[in-house]
């Protein structure tokens, strides 16, 4: 039977930890700019019409769903930090098991 064997690399999981911070923060600050430029550019626009209504309606349906994808991308770097101490204390048991 084959043994499985689980190689850990810190700085790899580090690097994703860090990436998915970056990216959840990088995407909230871009969904939050972008709307600010469509209010602006919508600003005249009479917010009894139709097609405001329906820009207001996907304006909203846009920041939800970024929301959510960056709700998605923090709990990624939460689990990998999970992951980065587990390792970390399989590792120190292990050595401990050797002396």
């Amino acid at each position: 039977m084959a043994e499985g064997r689980l190689i850990f690399r810190e700085a790899s999981a580090q690097a994703l930890e860090d990436a998915f911070v970056k990216r959840a923060a990088g995407l909230r600050e871009g969904i939050s700019g972008m709307g600010a430029e469509v209010r602006s550019e919508v600003a005249a626009w009479d917010s009894g019409t139709e097609s405001r209504q329906a820009q207001e309606q996907k304006a909203g349906q846009v920041e939800k769903r970024a929301e959510l994808l960056v709700q998605a991308m923090e709990r990624a770097a939460a689990v990998m930090k999970e992951i980065h101490s587990l390792a970390s204390r399989v590792e120190a048991e292990n050595v401990a098991v050797l002396d």
